[in-house]
């Protein structure tokens, strides 16, 4: 789409004027991000996100009951991104608790808020938080209560524990099955 817009806008420039637009028109980062191939985009993110679970669960120590897992989808999850993609996820938590006072540490850690920040940090991208988080148990009621079918479009589980991405896989598999089989989705 912002290529069309850019081939529009340089249409109307004189043609010895072409050149000198669209090196304006596009920045070095755009390009930069374009010559990645969308899977290798995505691994970059699934690492970030899996490095990020890691470093709060060390902080919080073993009373951390956040992020542990997630799905990742829209333009990442379909390897679809373009420069100006933003992270959709569905974040997977221990437990339905926003927050926890670390005492040895001094510090108030909101598990949602701090995990975007941190992840948008590692991977300068904005991170959409609209979905929340929920347990793998609240997963289903989620996906099928926000009529959320554009998840099953393209989507990537991410977490460093592989029990966890085990269960957050099988849930998504189920949830995909029960509503093919209501025909609220249909097979691929």
């Amino acid at each position: 789409m912002r290529a069309l817009e850019i081939i529009d806008k340089a249409a109307d420039h004189r043609p010895e004027e072409i050149a000198d637009y669209l090196k304006q028109a596009i920045s070095k980062e755009e390009i930069e991000f374009s010559e990645i191939s969308p899977e290798e985009h995505l691994r970059e993110v699934v690492d970030a996100f899996n490095e990020t679970v890691l470093e709060m669960a060390d902080f919080c120590g073993r009373d951390y009951q956040g992020i542990i897992g997630g799905v990742i989808y829209g333009s990442y999850g379909k390897r679809v991104p373009n420069y100006e993609s933003d992270l959709d996820i569905v974040f997977v938590s221990k437990s339905d608790e926003g927050d926890l006072y670390v005492a040895d540490q001094e510090k108030f850690v909101r598990y949602l808020p701090d995990f975007r920040e941190k992840l948008q940090k590692k991977t300068g991208t904005a991170v959409d938080i609209w979905h929340g988080s929920y347990t793998l148990d609240d997963l289903e009621r989620h996906i099928i209560g926000e009529n959320q079918p554009a998840i099953f479009e393209g989507y990537e589980v991410a977490s460093p524990y592989p029990e966890v991405k085990k269960q957050i896989e099988a849930k998504m598999a189920e949830i995909k099955k029960r509503q093919i089989e209501s025909g609220q989705l249909t097979s691929d």
